[in-house]
């Protein structure tokens, strides 16, 4: 198997594979799904990481693709990533809105839910997702750079602008949810569910 992490910089090769082959395929498998795309008019995707076991590749868009709230409701409500209105958008609308191509690669999985790693706060039941967020524990694997310092390799923008993103994580409530600052850092205490200033990154499984 070859992992190979895309946003930050970092190779990590398994069984032989040098550097530069792994580099060469994560770019080969970027370069495909952004043709089926339509070319880099639109959603620009990274690979995370590849998964040549089972013949697989974790995808992230380059940047967001909405500005959104978590759950989208007047007040703040306790709100885990099952329920929340942004997971639904990204399974229907976004989903719905990617090319034939795209959606017949997508590779339903199951997501564990965990618990704030220092709150506490319950991250709720197992979730079937074709479209969804990182968690707190997934940055923190993929991406180079303690989760509390400001890491180039997290920043993503919305429109040109620099921009925080939503996790799927809760935060330090059950009314917030985890997110990456402007300035790449991991913010575990989180924002309320219903602010509507952080963005989405869509992450998906394709097939290879």
């Amino acid at each position: 198997m070859v992992l190979v992490a895309g946003c930050g910089g970092q190779s990590q090769t398994e069984e032989g594979t040098t550097y530069l082959q792994a580099e060469h395929q994560r770019t080969e498998i970027e370069d495909d799904i952004n043709a089926l795309q339509g070319g880099r008019g639109g959603i620009v995707w990274q690979v995370l990481f590849i998964d040549e076991n089972n013949d697989r590749a974790l995808v992230i868009a380059q940047d967001c693709v909405a500005l959104m709230p978590y759950h989208d409701r007047t007040y703040s409500e306790s709100i885990t990533w099952e329920k929340c209105t942004v997971r639904n958008w990204l399974n229907e609308e976004f989903f719905s809105s990617l090319r034939n191509e795209i959606q017949a690669r997508v590779i339903e999985v199951k997501n564990v839910n965990a618990d704030n790693f220092s709150h506490g706060t319950p991250g709720g039941n197992l979730t079937l997702d074709r479209v969804y967020l990182l968690s707190i524990a997934e940055v923190e694997y993929l991406f180079t750079g303690a989760l509390n310092t400001e890491e180039p390799g997290r920043i993503s923008s919305f429109e040109g602008v620099d921009v925080s993103w939503w996790l799927r994580s809760p935060g330090n409530a059950t009314d917030r949810a985890a997110r990456v600052t402007l300035k790449g850092a991991v913010n575990g205490s989180g924002e309320l569910v219903n602010s509507n200033d952080c963005g989405v990154r869509p992450v998906l499984w394709i097939s290879l």
